[in-house]
């Protein structure tokens, strides 16, 4: 022990405290062991069998180390060897950082220089703590130059942590790490890094830190590096380099740090399992760091796995730039025999340039069983060089691949550059199976070069591919630069569904959307929805294509259903807007068009069905095209959907079926008699049919195919439209209503004292012709009625009338502009209430109140009920004032003048062929001008009173009858003379407490309108 004093008192300067738990026979060994020694080296050596069960603990506090020899072998400035069964624990605390641990400049050749070292053979943990401290090395021809270096070989924990600390490394020698950790044994590694910065020469193969468990080894490395910047160059160098080549797994946390490497196959962040036959995760998670790589393969975050197990990347707020060819962003690597690749992005921005096949992510699985699952969000990449990708999965065994991109910016240059692409396998194999699937939602894709693509699936295997894109802008350029692309060499289906997309397409055979079949699967099938916008710039390209064509023949179709087309459909539900060809497809198939889905094009193939399949054996005749078209018009014309462009089929036949009905038949051709209903039209194809009489190069339209029909090409001009008589019942069906509630006044009825109850009995006959209408509809309506109410006397003068009334009508309907017309039928009820006023001095005033409510039912001569259960309320006001004047012997004289007005309304309905029938509020307002005379006579032999009296009316409407409705987006109009004349004749008797009343109206006008009606009321005064 008093040598051990004597070396702090000879150098004081180290402020150095050595805690120990030693024997009587421990001793520190010499610094001048080394060769030559060190002036200011410290060396504990425990070896076993003498201090095996003993701690080391070093604690230095605020001292510098200096070593300045040039030959000291492998001499450290801290150096721990341990190979018994004790801890080591090592804390070097600069303050204020004044605390300095320097090993200077090493002129020498040896290898192994460092600057901290330790080594633990025996069982027990390694405890390192490195805080406000710089530490440096120099070797300028050292190999495996580490400041610092902690090796374990046997079981238990290395925990490192390094805080405020400053490492460089220099020197002209390869494997220059700033810090090495090795573990041969069982434990776990726990490193991590706060607030520092570390940087090694630009040598090969130098790592800023560099982590490494051995074959044999158990437990897991977990990594935290936090606002560090860590700077290395050189072929192979790295900021993070972990490797396991043991049982157990990797975890890493980086966050706010800066990253920097430049050199042939760098990676900022490389962690791999490797070796090992065990379960483990390699796990990374990144969060706002920065990342420069600078290189050939150079990578900014590499997770790699090639054990059983998965890669999972989490990357946010990250900005990585990498550049060199076969540069990669952020790359999830797996070749192990069962495990996933899980990167998700979120908020990243990444740029990757390179000559050829720079890529801004990508998961790559070489294993045989395990998915590769990609999400990105509100990410930003940039690529460019040959075959760059913006996003790229690559399975080359069992397993899906999906992909999720969503609010993301990507943007590829180059030839061959993909925006995003999902591929499986190296070449055409049934052996592996898994699907692919691709979402994408609010992204902008832009891609330039020839065969760039902006969404691309490929499977060479046995599953589906289906990508679902919505609200993306994708803009490719080049010649044969698809916007999306699906391509199948194996046993599946392809899917592709594109909805409220803006696809732009520019250059030569650059399709919008364009998909392929070359697959041994005998229910192999091609299905393309199309609900956004496809713009198409070159005019011999597809807004959307099937299959192609080598010498007239199909290539890479769909197969056939039993139906005899190929399994190839496009559901449009959008619009195309295409210089060449709206939709392809080789070989035929099935095209839907949606209510609002169009196409235009600028060569007149709005569709093109082309292509011959050789038959099963030789010498069989080839397989004509077959194309089923269905058309939802809504209620559209053919020009809306497909402009002047025609429908081609080259060789085949046709079936045509608009708005759910067969027009065409492929093998028989136009269905006679077959109408289609679109609005309040109907609509046929003409039998005569038309053909292209032009060639439009680069398609000759052929001669017909033996046995197949002739007329197969078409036209907006060979659709033809005609109003339906379901289009008469509508424009009629505001005057029959006006009719329903004409108003009644009470007059009539107060004719005697007391209240009594009464009850009417009508019917009405009414022809109506309009003098000018939209569709010439006319009608006769028969309304029967039944009517039961009271009088009360409120005085002599005045008098309150209510009653209820319950309606059955109905009218027959026609029009000269169609074949065919309809019946409406009505029924509801009412409620009246009226108000009489009746002086001494013969003058007199009557008002009335009608309110209603109907259900109307309408039946079509060629369809029956396209309505029914349709509601209409009805609101009717009259006002009557005259005067009675009497002429002797029971007659008089009664002229007066009135008022009404009417307003009905209908509720909004869509009939069963898909009419929208919108009937505005109506209104009908007239006053009327008219002359009555009464007779009264008295009967006592009969017992009781006999009135007649006959009266003539002029009634004229305000600004004249015209009505007003509108049906799938046309207004259909009727209008009559306001004009006419009514007579009206009544008879009443009354007895005691009994009446009835009989009565008769008539009303002409100058046209063929006629309404004619009569009535019977009985009635008890009490």
């Amino acid at each position: 022990m008093k040598r051990i004093l004597h070396r702090f008192l000879v150098f004081p300067v180290l402020a150095l405290h050595l805690i120990a738990n030693l024997e009587v026979s421990a001793e520190i060994i010499d610094p001048s062991s080394c060769d030559p020694p060190g002036p200011s080296e410290t060396r504990i050596h425990h070896e076993e069998g003498v201090l095996s069960m003993h701690d080391v603990t070093i604690i230095l506090e605020g001292a510098d180390i200096t070593h300045v020899t040039s030959e000291i072998g492998s001499c450290a400035a801290i150096y721990v060897h341990h190979e018994g069964e004790g801890k080591i624990s090592i804390d070097i605390s600069g303050h204020d950082n004044s605390g300095t641990v320097k090993k200077g400049t090493i002129n020498r050749s040896g290898d192994y220089t460092a600057a901290i070292y330790v080594y633990h053979k025996g069982e027990n943990d390694i405890d390192v703590i490195i805080e406000d401290t710089t530490i440096t090395t120099s070797s300028p021809g050292a190999l495996r130059n580490h400041p610092v270096y902690i090796w374990h070989v046997n079981e238990g924990d290395i925990d490192v942590s390094l805080k405020g600390t400053e490492i460089a490394t220099s020197g002209g020698g390869t494997y220059n790490h700033a810090v090495l950790v090795y573990h041969g044994g069982e434990g776990d590694i726990d490193f991590s890094v706060e607030d520092s910065r570390i940087t090694t020469p630009e040598v090969s193969y130098n790592r800023g830190i560099n982590l490494v468990r051995g074959n044999d080894s158990i437990g897991t490395i977990n990594i935290t590096i936090r606002n560090t910047e860590i700077e290395t160059a050189g072929t192979g160098s790295g900021g993070l380099r972990t490797t396991h080549h043991g049982e157990g797994g990797i975890n890493l946390v980086l966050d706010g740090s800066t990253i920097s490497t430049r050199g042939d196959t760098s990676s900022a962040v490389l962690i791999e399992m490797d070796l090992s036959e065990t379960d483990a995760t390699v796990f990374m998670r990144a969060t706002s760091n920065t990342i420069t790589t600078v290189g050939h393969s150079s990578r900014g975050l590499f997770g790699r796995n090639d054990v059983t197990g998965d890669v999972r990347i989490v990357s946010k707020s990250n900005r990585i730039t990498t550049r060199g060819e076969l540069s990669r962003g952020i790359e999830g690597f797996n070749a192990s025999t069962k495990g996933d690749i899980e990167i998700s992005s979120t908020d990243d921005a990444i740029v990757t340039e390179g000559t050829r096949q720079a890529m801004g992510i990508l998961a790559l699985h070489q294993g045989n069983d395990g998915r590769i699952n990609l999400e990105v969000r509100r990410a930003d990449i940039t690529t460019e060089g040959e075959t760059s990708l913006g996003m790229y999965a690559l399975h080359l065994g069992n397993g899906n691949i999906d992909l999720n991109i969503s609010d993301s910016t990507i943007s590829t240059s180059g030839e061959t550059s993909m925006g995003v692409q999902a591929r499986r396998g190296a070449e055409s194999d049934l052996g592996i199976n898994g699907d692919i699937s691709i979402r994408a939602s609010s992204n902008t894709i832009t891609t330039e070069g020839d065969s760039s693509r902006g969404i691309v699936g490929v499977n060479l295997g046995t599953g589906d591919i289906r990508i679902d894109t919505t609200s993306n802008h994708i803009s490719t350029r080049g010649e044969g630069a698809h916007g999306i692309f699906g391509d199948h060499a194996g046993k599946g289906n392809i899917e592709i569904s594109s909805m409220d997309d803006a696809i732009v397409t520019e250059g030569s055979m650059a399709h919008g959307i364009f998909a392929r079949h070359d697959g041994t699967s005998q229910d192999q099938g091609i299905t393309i929805h199309v609900g956004g916008n496809i713009k198409v710039l070159h005019e011999d390209s597809y807004g959307v294509g099937i299959g192609y064509l080598d010498s007239g023949t199909v290539h890479r179709g769909g197969s056939y259903d039993e139906s005899g087309h190929r399994r190839q459909m496009v559901n449009l539900t959008g619009s195309i807007d295409s210089a060449g060809t709206s939709l392809f497809l080789a070989g035929g198939g099935r095209v839907f068009i949606g209510p609002e889905g169009f196409m235009r094009t600028g060569t007149g193939r709005a569709i093109l069905v082309h292509g011959d399949t050789p038959g099963e054996n030789e010498g069989d005749p080839v397989i004509k095209p077959k194309l089923h078209l269905d058309i939802n018009l809504g209620e559209r014309s053919i020009a809306e959907v497909i402009g002047d462009g025609w429908i081609l089929n080259d060789g085949g036949g046709t079936t045509i079926i608009i708005n759910g009905v067969k027009l065409h038949d492929s093998s028989t051709g136009v269905i006679l008699g077959a109408y289609a209903p679109v609005g309040i039209r109907d609509i046929r194809i003409r039998p005569e049919g038309v053909l292209v009489d032009h060639e439009q190069d680069p398609w000759v339209i052929s001669e017909p195919a033996l046995g197949i029909i002739t007329d197969r090409d078409f036209s907006a001009a060979d659709f033809i439209f005609t109003y339906a008589p379901r289009g008469a019942l509508y424009e009629v069906v505001p005057n029959f209503l006006l009719g329903l509630n004409r108003p009644v006044s009470p007059g009539s009825r107060m004719v005697s004292s007391g209240s009594p109850f009464w009850t009417n009995l009508s019917m009405e006959n009414m022809s109506y012709q309009p003098s000018a209408s939209t569709l010439g509809a006319e009608y006769g309506s028969r309304i029967n009625g039944i009517e039961a109410g009271v009088d009360f006397r409120l005085g002599d003068d005045l008098a309150v009338s209510a009653s209820i009334r319950s309606t059955q009508a109905s009218a027959d309907v026609s029009a000269i502009t169609m074949v065919g017309g309809g019946k409406i039928l009505a029924e509801g009820h009412g409620l009246a209430l009226g108000l009489s006023l009746d002086r001494d001095d013969g003058w007199y005033a009557r008002s009335g109140l009608f309110l209603s409510d109907y259900k109307l039912a309408f039946h079509s001569a060629n369809r029956g009920t396209v309505a029914d259960g349709i509601g209409s309320r009805g609101l009717s006001l009259d006002f009557e004032i005259g005067r009675n004047i009497k002429l002797g012997r029971g007659i008089a004289l009664v002229p007066r003048i009135g008022a009404m007005r009417t307003s009905v309304s209908m509720q909004d309905f869509t009939d069963r062929v898909g009419s929208n029938v919108r009937m505005p509020k109506t209104f009908h307002r007239a006053f009327n001008v008219g002359l009555v005379i009464k007779f009264k006579n008295s009967t006592p032999e009969m017992g009781g009173d006999l009135s007649l009296k006959a009266s003539i009316d002029f009634e004229k409407s305000h600004d004249g009858e015209s009505t007003r409705i509108n049906v799938s987006g046309e207004d259909l109009i009727s209008m009559a003379p306001g004009e006419r004349f009514v007579l009206g004749l009544e008879g009443h008797w009354q007895r005691d407490s009994s009446f009835v009343s009989v009565g008769a109206r008539a009303s002409v006008s100058n046209s063929d309108n006629r309404r004619f009606s009569g009535y019977i009321t009985f009635g008890m005064t009490f």
